[in-house]
């Protein structure tokens, strides 16, 4: 959460417009692959693309990643959308482990 406000104002700095809406690109970790399959079920009904794969650190791990609707890059918003993955992240055991973006999409 203390992140998002940072990552926005480094991409108004980099250009991309206040409101812009960007597909985010976010990243869960979870122990177990069945918790890390549910959460992407849940993202893949939410509209967004999801997949749950082995962490490539080469932990037992499993990164659950993949990428948003459009989201407006705007301080309320953001900070909104990454309450609702902490909060979906803990609806099954994963960790929110952030997000980034490309300006050019």
């Amino acid at each position: 959460m203390s992140m998002a406000p940072q990552t926005v104002a480094q991409l108004h700095r980099i250009g991309v417009a206040p409101g812009t809406a960007l597909r985010l690109e976010y990243f869960f970790y979870s122990d177990k692959a069945d918790k890390g399959a549910a959460l992407a079920t849940a993202l893949l009904t939410g509209g967004y693309s999801a997949e749950c794969r082995p962490a490539a650190d080469g932990s037992p791990s499993f990164c659950i990643t993949g990428w948003s609707t459009p989201i407006p890059v705007q301080g309320a918003e953001v900070r909104a959308w990454t309450s609702e993955m902490c909060t979906l992240g803990f609806e099954h055991d994963c960790e929110f482990d952030g997000w980034g973006t490309t300006p050019k999409q």
